[in-house]
């Protein structure tokens, strides 16, 4: 069960999931009693189920993530924008199981492209834009290594983080008032039922 009560999985439609999307099968202990777990085929047995977020939990933090992006547009460069449109479909796609978790070796080429791209665009990593620029482009690219149920938690720290941060480029009303606006969406999606979505297997 998670935080709000309801019911994770049946242990049939665990099963089921596990066989279908991540190619496992069932097995017991030699006792044939007691908890039974899916194994991965020439693996070990798994202690824990696999994590899946909650699709209110994602809907949030996709809308989040958005509300985030657009406020810091205006001064970050167009393939970061484009590197986060990117980020936001694969991140649907992981939850449809239409397409595979990126490799170590594929997020490390990721990273590797980014700091190449931050290094074209800027020259020195020393500023205040770069280093937002970086930030950012963290930001996007854990929000593709959300595995577990912290990732998602540090995701929604991160939104808070720079979200403060555009407030050292436009202080107008306007724009504080967006601020504000998008500090208010992470606060809800951290203290109010979405954040139980978080802590639930979908």
């Amino acid at each position: 069960y998670c935080a709000i009560g309801r019911p994770l999985w049946t242990e049939a439609a665990w099963f089921d999931h596990c066989a279908k999307y991540h190619g496992f099968t069932s097995t017991s202990g030699a006792s044939g009693v007691g908890p039974v777990w899916p194994v991965r085929p020439g693996r070990g047995a798994v202690t824990s189920p696999v994590w899946k977020i909650h699709r209110n939990g994602l809907f949030w933090l996709l809308v989040a993530f958005a509300a985030v992006i657009v406020l810091h547009a205006d001064h970050l460069p167009s393939w970061i924008l484009l590197a986060a449109s990117v980020a936001t479909i694969w991140r649907i796609q992981l939850y449809r199981s239409a397409w595979r978790p990126p490799s170590r070796l594929i997020k490390t080429g990721l990273l590797g492209l980014c700091l190449a791209g931050l290094v074209v665009e800027y020259g020195s990593p020393v500023g205040l834009e770069p280093m937002v620029a970086l930030l950012v482009s963290a930001y996007l690219l854990k929000l593709l290594e959300m595995h577990h149920r912290r990732d998602a938690y540090l995701v929604v720290f991160l939104a808070f983080f720079i979200t403060a941060l555009d407030a050292l480029f436009d202080q107008s009303i306007g724009n504080t008032l967006y601020i504000i606006g998008c500090l208010s969406l992470v606060c809800l999606l951290y203290t109010s039922d979405a954040a139980d979505d978080l802590l639930c297997v979908d």
